[in-house]
């Protein structure tokens, strides 16, 4: 007996033709069985289409000039203006008539030792020399809200000030725990 007659012999030929019907028959069985799939978790709805309306937008870009990030040089925190935008508040809030919300973005970052951090560092200064504190808060965006950050930490969160309709030109300004004099301004705001 050659060593090519076992390897050719009838066991072996059955075997492989064998395993050759199973990996064929394995293919279109993974073909049913996907289709099959598919079936079962179709949702029955239609595809929505382009043209159908989609809900108004609540918010639009506002005009701005940001400055150069500024630093407190006695506390170590920077802060600059990333994004602004003007809000529609949502009527569950019970914002006055013609009231909309001037939504900021900050970024907020420690270069020294441990800092804090307020909302109430930050107002809008209107032409008339009237300030405002941000007190408004979007429950779509995350707030400022008041912390601590670590050397190196950094933070971008949202602040909001009231305006009402209206063209309007603002300077916004940080106070840094009431210890920059005068305070800085980070931006200029058209809404």
């Amino acid at each position: 007996m050659y060593p090519y007659d076992y390897v050719w012999g009838p066991a072996t030929v059955k075997a492989r033709l064998w395993a050759a019907l199973k990996m064929a028959l394995r293919g279109p069985l993974v073909l049913v069985a996907l289709l099959v799939l598919v079936a079962l978790t179709a949702s029955g709805e239609p595809a929505r289409s382009s043209t159908a309306p989609r809900p108004a937008q609540r918010w639009v870009p506002v005009a701005f000039a940001p400055l150069a990030p500024f630093t407190d040089l006695r506390t170590g925190m920077e802060a600059q203006v990333v994004t602004a935008r003007l809000v529609t508040p949502d009527p569950a809030s019970r914002p006055a008539p013609n009231e909309r919300w001037l939504m900021v973005q900050i970024t907020l970052r420690s270069l020294r030792a441990t800092a804090s951090y307020s909302f109430g560092d930050f107002y809008a200064i209107d032409a008339a020399g009237h300030s405002q504190a941000a007190l408004v808060t979007d429950p779509a965006l995350p707030p400022l809200g008041a912390g601590h950050l670590a050397r190196g930490a950094r933070t971008t969160r949202w602040i909001g000030f009231t305006v009402t309709s209206g063209r309007h030109t603002l300077e916004l300004v940080w106070n840094d725990g009431g210890q920059l004099a005068p305070p800085q301004g980070l931006a200029t705001i058209t809404v």
